[in-house]
């Protein structure tokens, strides 16, 4: 029920743009005419960057690949399907210390993975800027991207050392010992998964450029807001993260065809 409270605006907003895109376009009928009711299907790469406390978490650039469904209800707008896929790797676990009360030092878990996937359904609204917008070879236009829909992600770590552990644990466990002498830590954390389909919205300003009249480049940049969480990792300084936040950058083809 908070998810639902938080996005409550999400929907609504996404509904009354798209409303005003289409009863803007009413004024030009003629090119109404030709290009209402057109869908199109395209393809896209980009990237995601983590920003603030997932930003600590996962400091590299994810890899993001989708597809989309569009329905042009005018000139004005576009009412757009998304699905995309995005994965970070190398998590903060991976190469930060903790600290080992029996020897006093701070230790690596060298064999750690961290790991965290994306599988993302959306609705978006495209909202076109430029006056007279068309759908013809060699012309561009500007619009601004509002969206919502569900974050299917999973946040994996596994081989991590478990930072409580005696010394006589780790010996058991197979540890050796440093050059000074000192026992290493051996014992490694159960494998932890942070998982959840949360709600998500977006917002975000793009351009579209068609090649001929029925493909096009697009463009575009958008902030992510995920109603999701993941678990805080307290000795090696990693707070709780809530919510997702990611910037995206893509650019991507669609193709246009007649109703």
């Amino acid at each position: 029920m908070r998810q639902l409270r938080s996005l409550g605006w999400v929907i609504p907003l996404l509904l009354v743009v798209v409303w005003a895109g289409v009863g803007q376009a009413q004024e030009t009928k003629g090119y109404i005419e030709e290009v209402k009711g057109r869908w199109g299907v395209g393809g896209f790469l980009g990237y995601n960057r983590p920003m603030f406390k997932l930003g600590d978490r996962f400091k590299g650039d994810a890899n993001k690949f989708g597809l989309n469904i569009n329905y042009v209800p005018s000139p004005k707008a576009n009412i757009e399907v998304e699905y995309h896929r995005a994965k970070f790797q190398h998590g903060a676990l991976e190469t930060r210390t903790f600290f080992w009360g029996p020897t006093k030092q701070n230790y690596k878990s060298p064999n750690a993975s961290y790991t965290m996937k994306f599988n993302s359904i959306l609705m978006n609204g495209l909202i076109y800027l430029r006056k007279g917008r068309t759908m013809l070879a060699h012309s561009f236009s500007p619009y601004i991207a509002v969206g919502a829909g569900f974050y299917d992600y999973n946040a994996v770590s596994t081989n991590v050392l478990y930072p409580s552990q005696t010394e006589k644990e780790a010996a058991l466990a197979g540890g050796g010992k440093d050059a000074q002498g000192k026992q290493l830590p051996a014992v490694v954390m159960t494998p932890s998964q942070d998982t959840q389909t949360a709600l998500s919205a977006n917002l975000g300003f793009g351009m579209e450029a068609f090649i001929t009249n029925s493909v096009a480049l697009d463009v575009r940049a958008r902030y992510n807001f995920v109603i999701g969480e993941l678990r805080p990792f307290e000795d090696w300084k990693l707070q709780k993260v809530f919510p997702l936040q990611l910037f995206d950058l893509s650019t991507g083809l669609k193709f246009y065809f007649w109703q």
